[in-house]
């Protein structure tokens, strides 16, 4: 089973939208997922709700968990069911993200090109290589996703400017992928579809493009 977190340490960058976009794709793709809800807001489970209501299809199994989350997913891997677990944790270095450092495959980081965003990386480095160091876990691998990018004429120039901040941040690979500000993003929250589902086919190529690239490094 890949472990895939959906994490940083800031909220509103799109981490929920992220990782129930992840989980809806992966399950399209007849992929076998676990979406864990490990933020203290449980947006995710409250997603879940929306969609088990409306009975969309297909069905994602979701869960909660706080404080330390490593024994769930040693005890989820050892089931052998699950083909992937999306991590969904809270904007900030909290217990749980860090205890599932001890055997994730991926963090996937997604971040809006702002500087105070990118600040909080020197945080969430230290607290990579503190979590590598004490767990062994030097195989897990650290993506930078652009999120809420605009769509207008200025999409180049922050493009530009990401790519510039993120070079600072060497040892973390950057996603081509640019998930962009959508209304369709936001109508996610309350509906129980990921962007995947609905009728918008740019949103729709941002999140495929991203498994595809997260795939390429689980």
């Amino acid at each position: 089973m890949k472990k895939i977190i959906v994490g940083c340490c800031k909220g509103g960058v799109s981490k929920t939208t992220t990782a129930t976009g992840l989980s809806v794709a992966l399950a399209q793709m007849g992929k076998s997922v676990f979406l864990l809800d490990a933020d203290y807001i449980s947006n995710s489970c409250k997603w879940s709700e929306y969609r088990e209501e409306s009975g969309f299809q297909p069905p994602i199994t979701v869960s909660t968990r706080r404080g330390n989350v490593t024994g769930f997913l040693r005890s989820l891997e050892d089931g052998a069911k699950y083909d992937y677990c999306i991590i969904d944790v809270s904007g900030s270095a909290s217990k749980e993200m860090i205890s599932a450092m001890a055997v994730a495959d991926v963090l996937l980081v997604p971040l809006t090109c702002s500087q105070y965003d990118f600040q909080t990386l020197l945080e969430l480095e230290a607290e990579i290589n503190t979590a590598r160091e004490v767990f062994q876990n030097e195989a897990m691998k650290v993506l930078l996703f652009q999120s809420r990018g605009v769509t207008h004429a200025g999409r180049v120039k922050e493009r530009l400017d990401f790519v510039r901040m993120a070079g600072d941040f060497p040892d973390m690979t950057l996603l081509k992928t640019i998930g962009t500000e959508r209304k369709s993003y936001r109508s996610t929250a309350t509906s129980g579809l990921s962007v995947v589902e609905m009728d918008d086919a740019a949103a729709n190529a941002e999140i495929n493009s991203l498994v595809e690239e997260v795939l390429r490094h689980a």
